[in-house]
């Protein structure tokens, strides 16, 4: 909930109780007890200007640990006392009825700053499923040109871009109920689609960004034609930059105005104004990890005891994390996730346009994660690569 060194929240909210300095490495079973002169400077993690504030005679180790200790205690009871006090001024919510601060912000959000208008919906199924395979974490990469390899580079610019994430808040956001279509038609669908994705030339983008999935997991940027889930305006902008696409079909959704806009704004002014750093610091939280709770997903494993011979049976329907043998006729697997068979059989129907609304209500309504991944995916790549390997810059 204050992701903070306990030091900095005592300063921050001007506690009277400072954080307390021990002699960690001189702590051992033979010296438990001891008393007198006070250890050495290598024992301790300080300043030498505090270590010389230390009364060098009469030195009692029991004695300074339990003070250490007791001014812990003390300090961090007075900061969680003050920033509930101050958190439940703002937003007349307690704060100690949460785990996390981002899932306090959410709470926030919830109970301050939303409405029926916005239309945020919890997304289950086989939209869910898709949509994440369309979210991937922050692009991020560092891109030296081959003509200036091993050279050492001088008089470079860099720039500090400020809350571009609760920024690209601010923009349209997907929300309402999904709707499955086989439009190819990008300029007129904002939601989530797959295609085909064309890259550049390099004479056109020196550094691609649209990323790829493979297969272990890790991403990448391909310079050939691949296939995936794309969020429709990130792959707009991409267009400009001269990748090319055709899409296939995708999920419509409404585009919300303003969803976050209060929330965001009051946030900022706040973060903006604060005048202490810890109230900053928490208030960028909760602007910046806002976003990412809406993509949160719980995964449900489960580990169970099997025959062997039953093995086959579960990796065919199950997606296995972890197997072991515990004697010859038995194993232990942890297995997640029962694979998805109906993905198939309904696209083959929808490209022959066959598939009716009965067959896509139920899987639109099969058992998902609880979240909003559309909020989540749509933040992340929203023109955040705008700055991302252009030739002109």
């Amino acid at each position: 909930m204050l992701p903070s060194s306990l030091d900095k929240l005592l300063k921050g909210y001007k506690i009277d109780i400072l954080k307390g300095v021990i002699s960690y490495r001189f702590i051992s079973k033979d010296t438990l007890f001891y008393q007198g002169t006070k250890p050495e400077f290598k024992y301790y993690d300080i300043a030498q200007e505090e270590y010389d504030l230390i009364p060098s005679n009469n030195w009692n180790l029991q004695a300074e640990v339990l003070d250490y200790l007791s001014a812990d205690v003390e300090g961090l009871l007075k900061v969680v006392m003050l920033s509930s006090k101050e958190f439940f001024q703002k937003y007349n919510m307690n704060m100690t009825e949460y785990l996390t601060l981002p899932a306090f912000s959410l709470a926030v959000y919830g109970a301050k700053y939303y409405n029926e208008e916005h239309k945020i919906k919890v997304i289950k199924g086989l939209p869910e499923k898709h949509i994440r395979e369309a979210y991937f974490g922050g692009n991020i990469g560092v891109y030296v040109p081959d003509n200036l390899q091993g050279q050492i580079l001088n008089d470079l610019f860099v720039y500090d871009m400020n809350s571009q994430y609760p920024n690209a808040m601010l923009n349209d956001m997907p929300v309402g109920n999904p709707m499955f279509t086989n439009s190819t038609d990008l300029n007129s669908f904002f939601g989530f689609c797959y295609g085909t994705v064309i890259p550049p030339k390099n004479a056109t983008l020196t550094q691609l960004y649209i990323q790829y999935r493979n297969e272990d997991g890790s991403t990448s940027h391909p310079k050939t034609p691949f296939k995936r889930w794309i969020f429709s305006e990130e792959i707009k902008s991409a267009i400009q930059d001269g990748y090319s696409f055709t899409m296939n079909y995708g999920w419509q959704f409404e585009r919300g105005q303003d969803v976050f806009k209060d929330y965001i704004l009051e946030l900022y002014s706040q973060k903006k104004n604060a005048e202490d750093p810890v109230t900053r610091y928490l208030v960028k939280i909760m602007l910046n990890a806002f976003g990412g709770k809406f993509g949160m997903k719980d995964v449900f494993s489960t580990l169970k005891l099997i025959k062997k011979a039953e093995f086959t049976k579960y990796d065919k329907n199950y997606n296995i994390s972890l197997f072991a043998e515990v004697n010859e006729e038995s194993m232990m697997i942890k297995y997640s996730g029962r694979i998805n068979e109906s993905l198939r059989k309904f696209y083959k129907k929808a490209t022959e346009s066959q598939a009716n609304d009965k067959e896509f209500r139920k899987l639109n309504k099969s058992r998902g994660t609880f979240s909003s991944i559309p909020i989540a995916a749509a933040m992340t790549h929203i023109h955040l690569h705008r700055f991302c390997g252009r030739s002109t810059r």
